[in-house]
C-alpha cells in the first residue's frame, strides 16, 4: 500500500518542480534533513520504549529469580483448621496469588499486613460458625447431663 505524503513532502515536490536548479538542490538537502530528523525522532521514541521495556523485564526477572517470599504461616494454619476442605485450597490459592502480586506492587511488609487482613476477614465468619456450633453442642450436652443424671 502506498504511503500518503506528508505536507512537507508535498511542499518539497511543488517547490522542486517549479523552482530554479539551485533552489532544487537546497530544497532537496533541506527535505532530506527534514526526513532524517523526523525519522530520528521516531527512532528515538521507539528506542526509549524498548529501553523502558527492557528495564521492566529486568526488574521482573530479578523478582522472579529470587525465591518468592512466603506468606505468613499462622493465617494459613487458621484457615486450614476452620475452613471446610472443599473451600480451603481455593481460598489459600487466591490469598497466595494476591500475596505474590502485592509483594511486587507494594513490598513485602505491606503485602504481609494485607495477607493478615484478608485472612482475618475470611476467618471471621468461620470463627462465628465454629463458636455457634460449640455453644449449640454445649447446650445439648448440658441438657443431656441434666436429663441423665
Amino acid at each position: 500500500m502506498k504511503r500518503k505524503r506528508t505536507w512537507a513532502e508535498r511542499k518539497f515536490l511543488m517547490d522542486y518542480h517549479f523552482g530554479s536548479s539551485d533552489y532544487r538542490r537546497t530544497a532537496k538537502v533541506e527535505f532530506q534533513v527534514l526526513i532524517m530528523t523526523e525519522e530520528s525522532r521516531v527512532l528515538r521514541a521507539s528506542l526509549d520504549d524498548l529501553e523502558a521495556k527492557i528495564e521492566r523485564d529486568k526488574e521482573i526477572q530479578a523478582v522472579e529469580s529470587h525465591q518468592a517470599p512466603e506468606p505468613p504461616r499462622l493465617p494459613e494454619f487458621l484457615l486450614v483448621v476452620f475452613a471446610s476442605a472443599e473451600y480451603c485450597d481455593a481460598w489459600l490459592g487466591d490469598l497466595n496469588e494476591r500475596f505474590t502480586r502485592d509483594c511486587q506492587a507494594v513490598g513485602l511488609s505491606r503485602a504481609r499486613r494485607l495477607y493478615w487482613a484478608r485472612s482475618l476477614r475470611s476467618l471471621w465468619p468461620l470463627l462465628q460458625r465454629a463458636i455457634a456450633r460449640g455453644v449449640k453442642w454445649g447446650a445439648i450436652l448440658s441438657t443431656l447431663k441434666r436429663l441423665m443424671g
